[in-house]
């Protein structure tokens, strides 16, 4: 979904690094190595602590459904 908004804004991408973990993430761009977009629940505490900034993308909607598995 973050691909597609992107790409329908015309901007354009510079991978450099790839994680498939949210704190690996986050850990990358307190020591300045990148810039990432992340829901907002998952840095809450790093902004509280003045770790992380979150700016907010305007005119872009980053939504997605969620889906639960349950037994």
């Amino acid at each position: 979904a973050i691909d597609r908004a992107l790409r329908e804004a015309e901007v354009e991408v510079q991978h450099v690094m790839e994680f498939d973990n949210i704190e690996t993430v986050k850990r990358a761009v307190e020591i300045e190595a990148g810039i990432s977009i992340v829901p907002l629940p998952t840095v809450q505490q790093e902004v509280a602590k003045k770790t992380l900034v979150a700016v907010q993308i305007e005119e872009v909607d980053l939504s997605r459904p969620i889906g639960a598995i349950y037994k």
